[in-house]
């Protein structure tokens, strides 16, 4: 196969991957390993011009994939497959983010495959915390390594007329506690602490790769969030974060059939604004809660 890289704002600079000729376009002819070994060591894969389509999509997927996450509600099921969701509709922007990691739903890998890909706007955003941790100041480095963060989350269900009631909603994942089912009202709620900063398949590289940036208006189920202990220069350290991963951020612009792996425990994604003239832009998302890795 044919490759070029990503960006070299990411460690190992990503990788794009082509066919050399027409044998190689059958994409299921990569094995498992192969995709294991990208993924560990580039963190962020584009596959370009192979035969891959929404039919075959979750297929493809299927190949690395022990489990999918349950996406929000909000995200529209495609091709009648209810593993391919929606990316969040609109035109805002989307701040960087690692998907769903303020809840105990927190993908290993996510799936972007481009189905029509927008020509003036809506770029894709990609932040590898492998480079911003790396370039992060030693008070911050502290900070973030002593500091954990609280998400307060409530997530909606649909209602069963078979239960009714609230309950004590216990589960094993490390940080959550106060976990409620309300059946009444439609929801679970929970407390989840983590940190923004955490081990990745790299060897002795941490990455910083977390939901600090979005803000609470645009996740629904994320009614709060703060740091367990305050820092006076705690704004200082925001800024700071906010700007590098601006400087490190790389834009790109997906192409047609373009599908494009992400290590959502490393890497954060979001996009531009999308301009009206690329109202079609369509793009989906699969969440690999645990892969074969």
């Amino acid at each position: 196969m044919l490759s070029e890289i990503i960006s070299d704002k990411f460690f190992n600079n990503g990788l794009v991957l082509y066919p050399e000729n027409n044998y190689e376009k059958d994409i299921f002819k990569i094995k498992s390993n192969k995709i294991k070994n990208y993924i560990e060591k580039y963190g962020a894969i584009i596959f370009r011009d192979f035969n891959i389509n929404h039919k075959n999509l979750s297929k493809f997927t299927d190949l690395f994939t022990k489990e999918y996450s349950r996406d929000a509600i909000r995200r529209a099921e495609r091709f009648n497959n209810n593993k391919i969701r929606n990316v969040d509709i609109g035109f805002q922007k989307v701040d960087l983010h690692s998907e769903a990691s303020f809840t105990t739903a927190w993908p290993e890998v996510i799936t972007f495959y481009c189905k029509k890909p927008p020509k003036f706007s809506g770029y894709s955003l990609l932040c590898d915390g492998v480079k911003l941790w790396n370039c992060l100041s030693t008070n911050s480095k502290e900070f973030f390594l002593s500091n954990p963060v609280i998400f307060k989350v409530k997530i909606p269900i649909n209602k069963n007329n078979n239960f009714k009631g609230i309950k004590k909603w216990p589960m094993d994942y490390i940080g959550y506690h106060n976990g409620i089912l309300n059946w009444d009202k439609g929801f679970i709620s929970y407390n989840l602490k983590k940190f923004c900063v955490h081990e990745s398949k790299l060897k002795n590289k941490l990455c910083f790769s977390n939901h600090l940036f979005v803000t609470l208006k645009s996740e629904p189920q994320l009614k709060k969030r703060y740091f367990e202990y305050k820092k006076n220069d705690l704004k200082k350290i925001m800024k700071e974060i906010k700007v590098k991963s601006s400087l490190m951020s790389h834009k790109l612009l997906l192409k047609k059939n373009d599908l494009l792996l992400i290590d959502n425990r490393r890497f954060m994604h979001g996009r531009t604004n999308i301009n009206v003239k690329d109202k079609d832009r369509d793009i989906v998302i699969l969440q690999s809660l645990k892969t074969i890795f």
